[in-house]
């Protein structure tokens, strides 16, 4: 165990022979030279068979412990020993740093570290290694001799760290302290350029590097020709033309971050730069345009930043991709640049969706970096909004550009035909709805009263409730019991748009139905069956009941009525007659259906009467004359009284007045049919 530990208690099971009682007593051994002594326990006590160990400490290396045994003969035996070896806390390893610990290092550079020694410690003994580059900010592990590059993100004093420590499991270890190294970051320069130019008539060299990323404060770049004298400018003066100078930068603070050398040839004599140049601003698709400079040396290249390709000794330019570019005239150090837009293709543009009572969206154009998007509508100024008046409207769009380029303004357009303006689409804007249509009144064939007219649109008529559409406002003329009536805006031919477009839109698109029928047709019913009377006077009353089976082809309760009886009186009750009865049929739109009913009146019943009383009378002479008067009950089945006759008598003379003879007298009872 190492230095401090504190062992586990020591026990012994319980003797066995012997005689008597048994006596305890543990003995210790320091450094186990075999010299005993009475042991010391931590609680005091040594005479049990349970021992408790003190904590150990150096320079004691090992301690042995034994119990001594005796019974009551005083016979003495002793356990086995138990021996404890102290050694020291673990010691970490030492760390061999390449470059050494504190060293200044440059970007790209490679750091590493192995590691030796160590010692201490007992039971699981674990070295680990371990690496930051954020200042310790955060440990990975580390693989002994392994390489670790700076870069960009690890600039800084001390931000690649090392370190190692040594851990132990044994009793009473504690873990050994931390061996760390440290590194410093600095920015390494990167010549990005160097030219030698003139400068009124010296030749001088222009160093051209990027910013320091970050270094601890006073830290910068610095320039030579020679890599030997150092000067913080990076321009270099009065050098010879045509010669070939070497250039050298590093970083002050740390001199091995060092680039170099970069070779510059310098003009063999000083030119003269131009003064300006002629540049065009040119367009995708309108062919190419040539750059001229004005004044200074002929005899240069022509470069550009992008948007082509150009000629170097002519300046033919050839446009490949929109945007805002640098021309630039270089000869020898002398140079000129200039910027032109390259202006993107004339937008294609598809139309926008037919709107309802809106203004319509913009049509959708390809973005071109540098550039916006502007619109004219119905041929109006650019930049205007859409309409939200309905009927026919054309767009167009074109490309402004989005910023000041060199002497091209921001908003400017191109004026070379492929990219002047995009194609004109076209689309309809359509009125609101219009409201249920009225019809005129009646039941026959009937017109529609127009909506108010709407400029660009005709208007539709629907009869069938929007199944099928006509441009005539005069209905069918077939009986229906229900027209629903619509009404709707078609468009008027609009660009490539088809006249009789309607709107999909519910609130533009057909109007609510106004419901009107066209009925002609009479009501339907059965001529009623013939009847027989005796008597005029017994004509019965009409009866409409009588009519059961009147229907009508929209009108489902028809009007029965009585119209008429051809014959409404007679001078004879009972005479023969024909009387035809006339009923009608009515529907709602006054179209009428007449019924008849035959009745026959004919008395075929004889009026009535009883026979008079018997008369005796002495002589034949004296029979009395005929006298109607003494038929008193007579009677008929009609109206009016019957009439009396006298019709004879059987016998009308007697060869002797006297003689008995019975005459039979006949009376006629006549009605008046």
């Amino acid at each position: 165990m190492c230095d401090g530990g504190n062992p586990d208690a020591l026990v012994v099971a319980a003797p066995s022979g012997g005689n008597g009682s048994y006596t305890y007593s543990w003995e210790q051994s320091a450094d186990c030279t075999g010299s005993w002594t009475i042991a010391t326990a931590e609680d005091g006590i040594t005479n049990t068979l349970n021992f408790n160990p003190p904590i150990f400490n150096l320079p004691t290396t090992s301690m042995c412990y034994r119990l001594k045994i005796t019974d009551g003969c005083g016979s003495t035996v002793y356990t086995s020993t138990k021996t404890y070896n102290i050694v020291t806390d673990p010691v970490s390893k030492t760390i061999s740093a390449t470059p050494s610990s504190g060293s200044n290092v440059c970007v790209g550079d490679n750091i590493s570290a192995t590691f030796s020694g160590g010692s201490g410690g007992t039971g699981t003994v674990t070295d680990t290694y371990e690496y930051s580059t954020n200042s310790g900010g955060a440990w990975s592990a580390y693989t002994p001799g392994s390489n670790i590059t700076a870069t960009s993100g690890m600039i800084g004093t001390g931000t690649i760290l090392i370190r190692t420590r040594r851990t132990a499991t044994g009793a009473g270890c504690g873990n050994g302290t931390y061996n760390t190294v440290s590194w410093n970051v600095y920015d390494k320069p990167n010549i990005t350029s160097a030219v030698g130019v003139c400068v009124g008539n010296n030749v001088t060299v222009t160093v051209t590097i990027p910013a320091i990323v970050s270094n601890p404060s006073g830290c910068g770049w610095q320039f030579s020709l020679n890599g030997t004298t150092w000067q913080s400018g990076y321009v270099f003066t009065g050098l010879a033309s045509g010669s070939t100078q070497n250039v050298y930068v590093r970083n002050s603070c740390v001199p091995a971050c060092a680039v170099g050398p970069y070779a510059v040839t310098m003009p063999p004599a000083c030119c003269v730069a131009p003064t300006g140049m002629s540049t065009a601003n040119t367009c995708i698709g309108g062919g190419n345009t040539t750059f001229t400079q004005i004044g200074g040396t002929t005899g240069g290249t022509w470069t550009v930043t992008g948007g082509g390709t150009v000629v170097g000794t002519t300046g033919v330019f050839t446009p490949t991709t929109p945007g805002c570019f640098s021309a630039t005239y270089t000869h020898y150090a002398c140079s000129f640049s200039q910027s032109f837009v390259v202006f993107p293709s004339s937008p294609t543009i598809t139309a926008p969706s037919n709107t309802c009572n809106s203004a319509s969206a913009n049509p959708t154009v390809t973005a071109v970096s540098g550039f916006s998007v502007e619109y004219s509508w119905d041929g109006g100024a650019w930049g205007g909004v859409s309409p939200t008046t309905a009927g026919c409207h054309t767009v167009k769009a074109r490309y402004k550009l989005s910023a000041e380029c060199g002497s091209t303004g921001a908003n400017s357009v191109s004026a070379t035909a492929p990219c002047v303006e995009s194609n004109i689409v076209s689309y309809v804007i359509f009125p609101s709805v219009p409201s249920a249509p009225t019809v005129s009144s009646g039941c026959g064939p009937f017109t529609v009263t127009p909506p108010a007219s709407v400029s660009g649109f005709g208007i539709e008529y629907s009869y069938d409730d929007g199944v099928n559409w006509t441009s005539s406002n005069s209905s069918p003329t077939a009986d229906n019991c229900e027209y629903k009536v619509k009404v709707r805006y078609v468009s008027n031919a609009c660009g490539t748009i088809a006249a009789g477009l309607s709107s999909m839109d519910v609130s533009c698109s057909a109007s609510a139905a106004t419901s009107r029928k066209i009925d002609q047709t009479a009501p339907t019913a059965s001529n009623l069956s013939a009847i027989n009377i005796q008597c005029f006077s017994l004509l019965p009353a009409p009866n409409i009941l009588l009519i059961t089976d009147e229907a009508d082809n929209c009108d489902p309760t028809p009007v029965v009525a009585f119209v008429s009886d051809d014959i409404a009186s007679t001078t004879c009750d009972g005479n023969f007659l024909t009387i035809t009865r006339t009923y009608s049929i009515t529907d709602n739109c006054n179209n009428v259906k007449y019924v008849t009913q035959t009745i026959n009146v004919d008395d075929t019943t004889n009026p009535t009467a009883s026979n008079p009383a018997t008369v005796t009378v002495e002589c034949f002479s004296m029979i009395p004359a005929a006298d109607v008067t003494v038929v008193t009950d007579e009677a008929d089945n009609c109206t009016g009284t019957p009439t009396v006759a006298f019709v004879s008598d059987d016998i009308t003379s007697a060869s002797c007045d006297g003689a008995t003879t019975t005459v039979t007298r006949t009376y006629s009872v006549t009605d008046c049919s």
